[in-house]
C-alpha cells in the first residue's frame, strides 16, 4: 500500500479505438473516481449552499479544473454555472430531486 495520494494516470484499457472516443472514456472515469473521492455529485444538479453566502444555489455541479492526485486533503476547484469555487468552501450540498 502506497503512503502517496493516488495518481490519475492515462488508462489505456478504453473500450474504444477512436482517440476522443478514448479520451472521453478516460475523463468519465477520472471524474467517476473524483466525485467517489470527495463525496460529491459531479456532474450531477445540485442544491448548495457556500459558506459566507446566503442562500442556496442550485445547477450542476461540475470540476473547474482536473485534479492531478485523488488526495481528498486537497481542495477541488469547482464550478457552477459561472460560480467558480472549491470544495472546502460547500457547507451543504445535496442531489436536487425538483
Amino acid at each position: 500500500m502506497s503512503v502517496f495520494p493516488e495518481q490519475l494516470d492515462l488508462d489505456f484499457g478504453a473500450p474504444a479505438e477512436d482517440g476522443y472516443a478514448i479520451w472521453q472514456w478516460q475523463r468519465k472515469q477520472a471524474l467517476q473516481r473524483v466525485s467517489k473521492e470527495w463525496g460529491l455529485p459531479l456532474e450531477q444538479p445540485v442544491r448548495l449552499r457556500l459558506t459566507g453566502i446566503d442562500g442556496e444555489f442550485v445547477g450542476i455541479l461540475r470540476l473547474n479544473a482536473m485534479p492531478t492526485t485523488l488526495d481528498r486533503k486537497l481542495p477541488l476547484q469547482l464550478r457552477m454555472d459561472h460560480h467558480v469555487f472549491e470544495s472546502t468552501e460547500i457547507e451543504f450540498c445535496s442531489l436536487d430531486q425538483t
